[in-house]
């Protein structure tokens, strides 16, 4: 993994919603939040990252989340953790580990090794889980280029075997089924704070 830059928090917070915006299974949240608070469209789909009225409004569309309330997802996560920009190669992403949560858990078979889940599936000859994989790898093999992955740990300095993901668990499963569809080394957002350990989803 090759560190490339620190970025502020309003940059994961839009990387974040870019990708769940289309996702079958959170879409629907985002367009629920975005439409009940009034806000455009544009500003989830086409953020400019240098407005601060627009940051606000994208961190207030992440409270479908948990994001600013200390609930779900983000119940418990640490505040002040440091964001970057890095590039991982495939080896790097084989190391990652899921969220503690029992249908990822379980598609490892209790290892939360992004790999090992790729792994299970190719040898159970299904290399899509569902149709969400299918559709991603479909889109992968089309040349679609997703938004970058969310990774958290306790240090700059930590493995990655010590990084555990926060977003992307489909894309990730999908990278790995398909490497060959992938853009080595792929760009990813990193977030690190010694507090992460406490965090009930690490």
């Amino acid at each position: 993994m090759r560190t490339l830059s620190s970025i502020a928090e309003h940059q994961m917070v839009a990387a974040f919603l870019l990708a769940e915006r289309t996702s079958p299974d959170f879409g629907p949240g985002v367009e629920h939040f975005r439409s009940r608070l009034g806000i455009p469209e544009p500003v989830i789909a086409q953020p400019d990252l240098s407005s601060v009225v627009e940051n606000g409004q994208r961190a207030r569309v992440l409270g479908y989340r948990g994001y600013g309330r200390d609930e779900a997802l983000f119940a418990g996560f640490p505040a002040g953790v440091a964001w970057g920009m890095a590039e991982m190669e495939l080896r790097d992403l084989q190391n990652v580990r899921y969220l503690k949560d029992p249908e990822w858990t379980a598609l490892t078979g209790g290892s939360r090794r992004a790999a090992d889940a790729a792994q299970r599936l190719t040898r159970s000859g299904r290399p899509g889980a569902d149709e969400k994989l299918d559709r991603l790898i479909l889109e992968l093999a089309r040349g679609r280029k997703f938004p970058p992955l969310i990774l958290v740990g306790p240090d700059a300095g930590c493995p990655t075997e010590g990084l555990t993901l926060l977003e992307g668990h489909a894309r990730l499963t999908a990278y790995l089924l398909r490497p060959e569809l992938v853009s080595w080394p792929l760009e990813v957002i990193v977030g690190y704070s010694p507090d992460i350990v406490r965090w009930a989803w690490f």
